[in-house]
């Protein structure tokens, strides 16, 4: 659990601070990669 919430404040960090990509995106990326059945990934818990 912890290295899933690792990855994915550093995703936001790199991805949706740093480059600008939308809360949208990000989430849609987490579901992808199957993040978001052990953290919060939806568009609005990402803003």
């Amino acid at each position: 659990m912890k290295s899933a919430a690792a990855s994915l404040a550093v995703t936001i960090s790199s991805f949706g601070i740093n480059q600008g990509v939308g809360s949208e995106s990000l989430s849609e990326f987490f579901r992808a990669v199957r993040l978001d059945r052990q953290v919060g990934s939806s568009s609005k818990y990402v803003q």
